[in-house]
Order: structure tokens, then sequence, then C-alpha cells
């Protein structure tokens, strides 16, 4: 009976420590608007796979594989994986210096003008425009601001890594397709030419991006953002962010592959 007991103490101990962190961690994803930002994550993720699937596959998305597009990007497996990095990546006393930060003035404006941005920028007339406003980025006023920003959070390697781990997953189910004769060797060939464009992209999108969104901080709330970011708890959610939207687009990128192949196949019939 006693141990009996013992074992029914600590696993009522482990629920009300799991139940504690998901309370933090939910406080957190409220500070960082993250279900307004899965909600950007899965338009955005749909309207590619619909593309995706027209140039690869050559026909028209019908309601069957509208369904299958709808299941793979769904929002609650989305939020479920960033929630478990999240406890991967982080502790307790990170968590919770991260949420009074993005509960702070600062924080709140900072984080609110990312994601009104990062919503707006997905239309691409709105991406053009922002992208339009300089040749070439050391001509922006917070230029130093912003490369400070981008080699803080290490923003063009995370990117470019996670881009081309998730072209290489989506390639890699189609390697058994006949209509496109991809292989391995092919494969790494057509990620490692397109790395240095895909590099250049990701570099102008960003600058463009954090020249648009923060327009409206001073230079002062600006630094401070940055000094966050810069800090245990800002650079310890910035690797949790990166492993959960890296895990989300290899899985999505997987599962993409897969239905294309499988289309393929049944064209090919």
């Amino acid at each position: 009976m006693r141990l009996i007991f013992i074992v029914v103490f600590l696993l009522l101990a482990w629920v009300q420590a799991a139940t504690a962190d998901q309370a933090r961690v939910a406080q957190l994803f409220d500070a960082l608007n993250m279900d307004e930002i899965i909600s950007i994550m899965q338009d955005e993720g749909k309207l590619d796979a619909v593309a995706t699937i027209e140039i690869y596959a050559e026909r028209a998305v019908d309601y069957e594989v509208k369904a299958q597009i709808d299941r793979i990007f769904d929002k609650t497996e989305m939020r479920v994986v960033l929630i478990n990095l999240t406890y991967e990546n982080m502790n307790d006393a990170q968590i919770s210096a991260a949420t009074d930060f993005l509960n702070s003035d600062v924080g709140m404006r900072a984080n609110t003008l990312e994601t009104t941005a990062r919503r707006a920028i997905s239309d691409d007339v709105i991406e053009e425009y922002a992208l339009s406003q300089f040749d070439d980025a050391s001509e922006l006023p917070r230029y130093k601001q912003f490369q400070d920003l981008i080699t803080t959070l290490d923003l063009i390697d995370q990117n470019t890594y996670g881009a081309m781990g998730a072209q290489y997953v989506f390639m890699r189910q189609l390697t058994g397709t006949d209509a496109l004769g991809l292989t391995d060797d092919a494969i790494t060939e057509l990620l490692m030419a397109s790395e240095e464009e895909l590099r250049a992209g990701i570099t102008e999108w960003l600058y463009g991006f954090f020249n648009m969104a923060y327009a409206p901080l001073s230079d002062a709330d600006l630094e401070t953002y940055i000094a966050f970011q810069k800090s245990d708890a800002g650079q310890a959610l910035n690797r949790s962010l990166f492993a959960g939207f890296n895990e989300l687009s290899a899985r999505h990128a997987q599962k993409m592959g897969a239905m294309v192949a499988e289309l393929l196949q049944v064209r090919d019939l």
C-alpha cells in the first residue's frame, strides 16, 4: 500500500507540474499572439499546397484533395507541436521572463506590430511594396539595428536551413515517381544550386519586413526589443520558435510530398 501511495502521489505531482507548465506556456503563447501566427501559417500553407499540386500534379484541386490539405494544416496539431517544443527548449524562468517582456508596453507593441505586418505581408502586393522600399538594405535608416537583430537571432541561416530541409523532405517523397525522375543526388544538387539565391531572397525579405513592421517604434523602443532578444530568455524563445516552425515545415512537406506522389501515380496509371 505504501508503494502504491507513493506512486499515486508522484503521479499527481507530475500532473500538477504539467498543468502548471501548460498554464505558463499558454500565457506565453497568448503574449506572442500565437493563435494568429498559427492561423497565418495555416492560410499560407494551404495556398502554397494548392499551387504545389497544380504545378507538380498538373491538376486542379477538387473537394477530396482540399480535404486532405485541410487535414495536413491542422491548427490543433500545429499548436501541440509548438507547445511540446517550447517545453523542450525553455525552462520555467525563461518562459516567465519572456512572458513578462512580451506583456510589457514595448513588448506588446513590438509583437503586435510583427503579427500585423506578418499577416499583411502575406499579400503579394504588400510584400512587393515592402521590398521595393530599398535597392540595397544598407540604405535603410535603421539598417544597423535590423542587422543586429538578424545577426542576434541567426535569422538568415535558420530560415535558409529550415526552407532547404523542408524542400528536401518534400522532394524526397517524389523519388519513387517515374514522372519526375528524381534521385537523392539530383535533389541535393538542386538544393545546393539554389542555396545562394534562396539566402539572398530571405535576406531581402527580412529587411523589408522589419522596415515595415517596426516603422512605428521609436529607436529607443527598438533597442529595448533587440536587448530582450539578446537576453537568455529571448535566445531561448527564438530557439523554441525555430525548432517548432522547422518541425512543422518538415511535417507538412513530408505529407505534401506523399500526397503529390500519390496523385502523380494515379495520373500515370
